[in-house]
């Protein structure tokens, strides 16, 4: 299992790679819908928030089965989140 520390580098990392997206496509398309790019960055954040609170608070902190869920989980809800993320920041650039 990989550790809590590396798990939330990866979060950090990975949501912050998204609002750079947001603001490098704000820069780049002056006529770009900033609403939209802003509602991509407050769920990006949002996403953030949420999952460094459920990393600090494992469901059973003596089961070591029940942790490693509980983390893979939180890994998968990531991956998801920032898929989607980056799939409505590229419908925009396609317009």
């Amino acid at each position: 299992m990989a550790s809590r520390k590396k798990l939330k580098k990866e979060i950090n990392n990975l949501c912050y790679e998204v609002v750079s997206d947001c603001f490098t496509y704000n820069l780049v398309h002056e006529d770009a819908n900033r609403e939209k790019v802003m509602k991509i960055i407050t769920a990006a954040i949002e996403l953030r928030n949420e999952l460094i609170s459920r990393l600090g608070h494992p469901e059973n902190a003596d089961d070591p089965k029940s942790q490693k869920k509980h983390f893979t989980k939180i890994r998968n809800d990531l991956r998801k989140g920032m898929d989607s993320l980056f799939q409505k920041l590229s419908a925009l650039s396609s317009k």
